[in-house]
């Protein structure tokens, strides 16, 4: 029984991860969406560049700020699924 219990234990735990990396994967699009709408607007005007703005705002690195906003500039130009 024992093991019936931990096995229960682990795919419920399996369960909430893939349930929390979904939410996440699903606000990082969002977030992303935000990000090139902001650039295409020039909300960072002021700064250097989105990305600079970005790493200011938010306290992500300068490297993943860029990543941020290359994969957000890219999302225009992918098709709709």
């Amino acid at each position: 029984m024992p093991d019936l219990n931990r096995r229960a234990e682990l795919e419920h735990l399996g369960d909430r991860i893939a349930e929390l990396s979904a939410r996440i994967q699903a606000a990082t699009y969002e977030l992303l969406v935000l990000i090139r709408e902001f650039d295409a607007r020039t909300g960072w005007s002021g700064c250097t560049s989105c990305a600079h703005w970005l790493s200011w705002r938010t306290g992500l690195a300068p490297g993943a700020a860029r990543e941020h906003v290359r994969v957000a500039r890219a999302l225009g130009k992918l098709p709709k699924l």
